[in-house]
């Protein structure tokens, strides 16, 4: 093929410096360069971005990039645009101009990726502007939102077809790191994949030892965990109130930690954020909130104070553990009436449905609608005064909204961050002026200068922290002075600050039309319930290996056991259950098999195909005298999940 795996890892090397492509990554990429669609199936920690962002520079094109969140895609923007690579992202929050001029660059070929979210797609003056772009690859990350049993539903990810089918044969790749085996087949069909490759890596995590216990108190299982803690700790909870009360718990106890959660204002989260990466409190107490993106190498505990809802879910949380190959600890610490409440949170999302109708009324008025208009149309929202001003619970109109959402009514968009900017409003001669007349202000007038060009002519984006950082001064020293220029009437600025919009996906309607379809309600509450009593069954559950049960869940049935978990390593020598002839002949017929490194997987179809395997119930046996040679040492088991029998 024209472009191959070698042009490709020649500039994995150059931009990203890595010598190799992990586990999965190389078959994702050749698969892509060589025209296919393709299913990208990686655990947490895989290395999901890097399976297009390779073959994109490979190939002669843009690169599109559909992803859900914001904050994921200006990370993803920026960590590119430092490398080197041109990449932008349409984004709420941007002008007319900013848009437009990210438009002009596609236009012009001067753009490698351009991250968006789904919604952008259905635009018709997108799709027209986007035919004269020379697209030649899509990229579809955390693509189990397109599922309508995956655990992250977003129906805007359905739009994404319509979107290949206009713009014609888009070579796509679909990238996820938890999805079930129907949850895959949905992705490929809803996407209109053409005989797509499955590239599906191990959800094996063997440096990862999970601890699911039940326990009296969850404070001292807690403070049981962050014993000897030699790194990084996420302490995950339910509730913004819990993760207040349990942060200032473990302070008054003298740990280093803060709380997150998305009441935070956003300088709040940036700040903690920094202060977590950089170990000036290495224990942050957060909801789901502080999620998706968080990549770092040094997390070696995550605490579930709460049950997650799914599997999936706990997958992704304690995922973030141990990404450097390293150990991680991972605790689910759970009482009996967390199980109840973890059920009854799951009835709390989806509120009766003529509570729902009246939100769906409410909302009509709040954006002073008619009855048949509004489609398309985007109101301004603030939810607290909504729910002041109709009397109604702030809970249950979030939980209403996402329902709305779904049946494709009214989309409560993300809260937008709209950028600081500033302008001075006086000509070159009459700041040089000023500079002469206020010299305790020169030095910030010419840092202005100097940092913002164009600053002049038009409104520019300003950041005080990063202008701070450059400068060696400080926010609050930059701020004042921003505000004594304001006074001396020589600078426009507008703070920076945050948005919600209420977006009408169609024409407001009448309340004896009003309709939930059973995949916006009832099936997906019965989705969620199922996946609920998925997670609760592996919690109680004894005697089998946590690793075993969640990767069974995920569609790994050859997996052996962890021998690193609270069940395996109660349950000591299960190897016991074979003879001592036995077991040291089973030893000599398998260990030729490792003499290199050998995934379980490939090891039992091997051993399958020379007849040393017979049936589910002999693996089961030799899966368990496996993971006890590793617990004794004579096996090595990598951070891949690959087998190697050590020498004598």
């Amino acid at each position: 093929m024209a472009n191959s795996i070698e042009v490709a890892k020649e500039l994995l090397h150059r931009y990203w410096g890595f010598d190799a492509f992990k586990p999965g990554q190389e078959a994702v990429v050749a698969s892509i360069l060589e025209g296919q669609d393709t299913l990208a199936l990686l655990p947490t920690g895989g290395g999901k971005s890097l399976c297009y962002q390779v073959p994109a520079l490979a190939m002669d094109g843009l690169c599109l990039v559909v992803s859900p969140l914001i904050a994921l895609m200006k990370d993803q923007v920026s960590r590119l645009n430092r490398q080197g690579l041109s990449a932008a992202s349409l984004v709420s929050g941007l002008s007319s101009t900013e848009s437009e001029a990210i438009r002009v660059r596609a236009d012009r070929g001067e753009l490698k990726f351009l991250y968006l979210s789904p919604e952008r797609l259905s635009g018709k003056d997108f799709v027209t502007r986007s035919r004269g772009w020379k697209i030649a690859l899509l990229a579809v990350d955390e693509a189990h939102c397109i599922a309508q049993w995956g655990h992250d539903f977003r129906p805007e990810y359905q739009r994404i077809a319509a979107f290949r089918e206009q713009m014609g044969a888009l070579v796509t790749v679909a990238l996820t790191g938890s999805a079930t085996p129907a949850v895959c087949d949905e992705i490929c069909e809803r996407l209109g994949m053409v005989r797509p490759a499955l590239v599906r890596q191990s959800f094996a995590r063997p440096m990862l030892s999970y601890r699911w216990q039940e326990t009296v108190s969850k404070h001292q299982a807690l403070e049981d965990a962050l014993v000897g803690l030699k790194g990084k700790a996420l302490v995950y909870v339910g509730s913004r109130r819990n993760s207040e009360e349990l942060s200032r718990y473990l302070a008054s106890k003298g740990y280093p930690v803060q709380a997150y959660h998305a009441g935070l204002t956003p300088e709040q989260r940036d700040f903690r954020q920094q202060t977590w990466m950089n170990h000036t409190k290495p224990i942050m107490v957060c909801t789901t909130a502080f999620g998706m993106g968080i990549d770092q190498p040094d997390v070696r505990l995550v605490f579930h104070w709460d049950p997650p809802e799914s599997p999936e879910a706990y997958y992704q949380e304690a995922g973030r553990a141990g990404r450097d190959g390293g150990h991680g600890l991972c605790v689910l610490a759970w009482q009996k009436s967390d199980l109840q409440l973890a059920r009854k949170r799951v009835q709390d999302a989806f509120p009766p449905i003529e509570q729902i109708q009246r939100i769906y009324q409410a909302l009509g008025q709040w954006c002073n609608l008619a009855v048949g208009g509004g489609q398309d149309q985007r109101f301004a929202f603030d939810i607290s005064a909504f729910c002041l001003r109709f009397d109604l619970e702030q809970r249950v109109v979030y939980h209403a909204l996402q329902i709305l959402h779904r049946a494709n009514l009214v989309m409560a968009e993300e809260e937008s961050l709209l950028p600081a900017r500033i302008r001075f409003k006086v000509s070159s001669a009459q700041l040089y002026e000023q500079r002469v007349l206020n010299p305790t202000l020169d030095p910030y007038i010419d840092l202005l200068l100097r940092k913002h060009p164009g600053i002049l002519d038009h409104p520019v984006r300003f950041d005080e922290r990063r202008m701070a950082r450059e400068s060696g001064t400080t926010t609050v020293a930059i701020l004042q002075a921003i505000h004594r220029l304001q006074e001396l009437d020589l600078l426009d600025y507008t703070p920076r600050s945050d948005q919600q919009n209420l977006c009408w996906l169609s024409e407001r309607l009448p309340p004896s039309h009003f309709y939930l379809p059973p995949q916006a309600y009832s099936d997906l509450l019965q989705a969620r319930q199922r996946r609920l009593e998925a997670m609760i069954a592996m919690i109680t559950g004894t005697g089998t290996c946590r690793s075993r049960l969640m990767l069974a869940y995920f569609g790994e049935t050859a997996a052996m056991d962890c021998g690193r978990c609270d069940a395996c390593i109660s349950a000591g020598g299960r190897f016991e259950e074979m003879t001592t002839q036995e077991f040291q002949a089973w030893t000599l017929q398998v260990r030729p098999y490792l003499s290199a490194p050998l995934h379980p997987a490939e090891l039992r179809q091997a051993l399958e195909a020379h007849g040393l395997v017979r049936g589910p119930e002999d693996w089961e046996r030799q899966a368990k005298a496996l993971a006890w040679l590793v617990q004794q040492g004579a096996v090595a088991r990598d951070v891949d999940d690959r087998l190697l029998w050590k020498n004598p």
